[in-house]
């Protein structure tokens, strides 16, 4: 069985702050600027972000590949939240996901 690679469990941790910022930031946008339809964005970001990486935490496979909720959390930008969290964390997962063992890594357990 190998052995998670530390940047593995860096994506994991970016991913879980990331779902839980976006979270925040929906609550944020919603309150301050209801009728700005772009919170829906971040709401459901937060929600697959916050659950996809409690379950790379866990070693267990989950629904969506990790290389979309990092799009997502780049498509964020749209929200104020999203520029200052989201966006550097998004392109950091995607960086991460291009080393060798990350992938050899994530193809084994399907993560």
């Amino acid at each position: 069985m190998p052995q998670r690679p530390g940047k593995v469990l860096a994506i994991s941790i970016m991913t879980l702050a990331g779902g839980i910022i976006a979270l925040l930031g929906c609550a944020f946008i919603f309150l301050i600027f209801p009728l700005w339809i772009p919170w829906i964005f971040s709401l459901v970001l937060g929600i697959i972000a916050t659950i996809k990486g409690s379950f790379m935490l866990a070693n267990k496979p989950g629904f969506l590949s990790i290389k979309t909720i990092a799009i997502m959390q780049i498509v964020n930008a749209i929200n104020p939240l999203g520029i200052l969290f989201n966006l550097p964390l998004g392109i950091i997962t995607l960086v991460f996901l291009n080393d060798p063992k990350v992938k050899n890594y994530l193809r084994s357990k399907r993560l």
